[in-house]
């Protein structure tokens, strides 16, 4: 009788087991978009993207992810990125040193020495961020809320 028990609930537990997980991949079949579709902030950056020169750094994109762009750059448009994706092969010092380049604030010399010291050519900048760079640089071209900067 004890066996014919634990028989029943190893049956039932495994029956359960396989419902919830066909019933997990259908919710995630239902709610996962096969592919995202691009906002116009994408377009304009990467339209912006194409007319950059050199070295890029992107400031101030609360949309999307900065680094999936730098990826779009070195994949389709051959440009280059101050970072990417795998701080693994890039040396500490050079991630803490990344972390100090900061908007200019009163005076721009400390920017426009961080632009020189990291070999910066280009700056991709959204919204407030393009006013408080345009004090220091000149616009190169902007698109709705993005601004470039060819330096």
């Amino acid at each position: 009788l004890i066996s014919t028990i634990k028989f029943k609930k190893t049956k039932l537990l495994t029956i359960a087991l396989i419902i919830i997980s066909i019933l997990s991949v259908l919710a995630s079949t239902y709610t996962t978009p096969l592919e995202t579709k691009h906002t116009q902030q994408d377009l304009d950056t990467i339209e912006l993207m194409e007319k950059a020169q050199g070295t890029l750094i992107i400031y101030g994109n609360k949309e999307s992810f900065s680094r999936a762009y730098y990826s779009y750059g070195a994949i389709y448009l051959n440009t280059t990125a101050i970072s990417g994706w795998f701080d693994q092969d890039i040396s500490p010092q050079w991630i803490e040193e990344l972390k100090t380049i900061d908007m200019p604030q009163e005076s721009c010399e400390e920017f426009n020495n961080d632009m020189e010291y990291f070999k910066i050519n280009s700056i991709i900048a959204y919204d407030n961020y393009c006013e408080t760079i345009q004090n220091c640089k000149q616009l190169t071209e902007q698109k709705n809320n993005v601004c470039l900067f060819n330096l």
